[in-house]
């Protein structure tokens, strides 16, 4: 599916965000948000941690 507005069969941006959002909530299942908050947030920065490092090394190998 596409974001459009003008054919039908297609999601708008409304839509799209209704159904992540309702997909969001049942893969999250019966934890408080803000339980669910703790481990999300470190786990991003866990990511961006690794990207910069992996970034950093090979920008290193090159040289």
């Amino acid at each position: 599916m596409t974001l459009s507005t003008t054919e039908p069969g297609h999601l708008s941006q409304r839509q799209l965000e209704s159904t992540l959002w309702a997909a969001a909530n049942a893969l999250r299942g019966p934890v408080d948000p803000g339980d669910f908050k703790a481990y999300v947030f470190p786990v991003m920065f866990l990511s961006g941690s690794a990207t910069a490092g992996i970034t950093s090394t090979l920008r290193r190998s090159r040289t």
